[in-house]
């Protein structure tokens, strides 16, 4: 197993330069969701804090969508349904258990 290095500095609130062996890196974020830019990669990652779960999409900088996929928003639109009905889901529950009023 080989050593690691990885530093972040905060810039601004939600503004993040990231420093590793491998090189520089630019994260911009709010609770749930994080866009990173660096390498020539863009990765998005969104979730449910607290929770653990999550969704991550990298591409590379200036590449096309997948054949049979729209630009760009696919899987945006994907993420947003999956949250959605994750949500619908955990108010279901929480009003079965007495949660919600």
């Amino acid at each position: 197993m080989g050593f690691r290095f990885r530093k972040s500095f905060k810039v601004f609130p939600g503004i993040r330069i990231n420093v590793s062996k491998s090189g520089v890196s630019t994260s911009v974020s709010v609770p749930g969701a994080t866009v990173n830019l660096g390498r020539g990669r863009v990765t998005t990652t969104a979730g449910l804090p607290g929770t653990g779960l999550s969704y991550r999409t990298s591409r590379k900088l200036g590449a096309a969508a997948p054949a049979g996929e729209a630009p760009a928003a696919s899987g945006a639109w994907w993420l947003l349904k999956f949250i959605l009905a994750l949500g619908l889901l955990m108010m279901a529950v929480c009003q079965l258990w007495g949660v919600l009023a």
